[in-house]
Parts: structure tokens; sequence; C-alpha cells
């Protein structure tokens, strides 16, 4: 791991960080939807007030969706600690100093239709904070990868994909995904949707499995659902679907572009990773 000493103190994360807060929040539509339905009576002008008086349950999840940092804050946050971690000790102070002096956070609602203005309170400060991450460093293994392969904002970007993801830094994962980083870019929406499928596919496989293995055999379940569409399709082309289901046949609902394109990132991880790819052959598999 990175050591967390050479990370930046607290006071200057705190001052990076109340700057990003005083220059206040634009929040989307859907966080607006959200606060919409949960007070579906309450003027938007009026929101801020009773989020600050309202005890239920609807005010507390629209607080939480409210103080959870963006992408954009946490890419900010990645310049200035660059895979680097703080100590939990750090990781308090840093709560601490967000919260005195006091802050007022303003939420700019969409289409100009005012603004929110909520306390930073000592609580909010130390769950946004929680929300960061801070104490999760980049193994130095992939942060040398990342640093001899990348410069910034896809190196920054690199970093908060693994300061995010739910895995322990197993040595075959962490060489695995240092080997990702020149097919991947993070920069592209593609190549974050293959690194979360893939980070996912990891969290779900466990630290000992075999990576090279259990991928091939994740295509091939996909190829097998692939090819089982496209004899469905053939079979109602032929026929009534009560006519299919009346002969014992059963209905699979399949997003052929999304299966193609998990196939797609299992092939190039494994190109990546393993320089190989799985080739599959598949018997015939009748409904």
């Amino acid at each position: 791991m990175c050591d967390a000493s050479t990370a930046p103190g607290p006071g200057r994360v705190a001052v990076r960080l109340r700057a990003i807060l005083s220059r206040g929040v634009v929040i989307g539509r859907a966080e607006t939807a959200f606060i919409e339905a949960a007070f579906p009576e309450v003027h938007p002008a009026e929101w801020g007030p009773v989020l600050e008086n309202d005890a239920g349950t609807e005010a507390e999840s629209a607080l939480a969706l409210l103080f959870f940092p963006d992408e954009a804050v946490q890419l900010e946050v990645e310049e200035l600690l660059a895979g680097r971690a703080l100590t939990p000790a750090q990781v308090a102070e840093l709560a601490a100093r967000l919260a005195a002096p006091p802050l007022t956070v303003a939420f700019e609602l969409p289409e100009g239709r005012g603004r929110i203005e909520l306390a930073f309170t000592a609580a909010r400060a130390r769950q946004w904070v929680e929300h960061l991450r801070l104490t999760r460093a980049v193994p130095r293994e992939l942060e040398a990868a990342i640093a001899c392969a990348l410069s910034s904002p896809a190196a920054n970007r690199w970093r908060l994909i693994w300061r995010n993801a739910r895995l322990r830094p197993a040595p075959a994962v962490v060489d695995f995904l240092g080997r990702l980083i020149p097919a991947f870019d993070p920069c592209e929406r593609q190549g974050r949707d293959g690194l979360a499928f893939l980070l996912e596919f990891l969290r779900e496989t466990g630290d000992d499995a075999d990576i090279h293995r259990g991928l091939a055999e994740r295509k091939r379940r996909l190829a097998a659902a692939l090819a089982r569409s496209r004899r469905q399709e053939a079979a109602l082309t032929r026929g009534t679907m009560e006519t299919l289901i009346g002969r014992g046949g059963r209905l699979v609902a399949v997003d052929k572009g999304e299966t193609r394109r998990q196939m797609d990132w299992i092939d190039r991880a494994c190109r990546a990773a393993f320089g190989r790819i799985e080739a599959i052959d598949f018997p015939e598999d009748p409904l």
C-alpha cells in the first residue's frame, strides 16, 4: 500500500474540500424528482427548511442523497491525494475541520428552479467524508502501473476506480487490474462500463479464484445464452409462442447487445492480462 504518511495532511485536504462545498452543488433531475415525490405538497422554495426540520425517513433519505459526493468531487480530491490514503485519525480530524467554522452548502436546482441551503453539520461532515473512502490507498503495484502508463485525468480516474471498488488488494487481483490499464480507458463510457463489469466479476469470484478460468466460464455462459436466444427466435418464426410453450419450450429474455458487450470485455481483459482469449465451441442445445 501507499504510505499514508506521504499523503497531504487533513488541514490541506480540508481547505480543498471547503472550497468545493462553498461554491455549491448542482443537483440533477433524479435527486429533484426524489424530493418532489417525498414532499409532493411542498414548494421547492421551502425544501431547505423542511429538510432541516423534518425528522422523518423521507427527509433522512433526501439528505443522504444530497450529501453524497459525486464523481466530480471525488476526482478533485484524487488530484490532491493521487492514490494515497489518510489514517482514520486524520479522516476524523478532516471531518471536524469541515464542520467548523460553520458552513452552509447551496444545492442548485436544475432549470433555474432555485436552491436549497443546508447546514454542513458535524454529522453530515462525517457522513460525507466517509463516502470519499479516504483511508483506502491504491496498492503500490497498481499505482506504479498507473503512473507508468497514464497521466491525469485518466490516471486519477483509475485511482478513483480502485478507491471505490469493493475489493481486497489480493496480489492476483492487483496484478490483473494493472494489466488492464492499456485496454480500458476510464475516460470513455465503454471503458468505465467494462471495468465496472470486471470489478463486479472479481467481487463475486473472491480473492482466491482463478481469474482466467472464471472469465472463460462466464464467457461460455454468455455465449450459451446468445445461442439459446437465436434458437428461440428461429423457433418463434416457425410457430406461435403458445405452440412453443405447449411443446415444453421455455422462453428466455436475453439482452443481446449487452451480452455481446460483456463477451467483448472478457476478451479484451483476457488478451491484455493473459495474452489469449477463450475459443468456445457449443453443441446444439435444443429447446
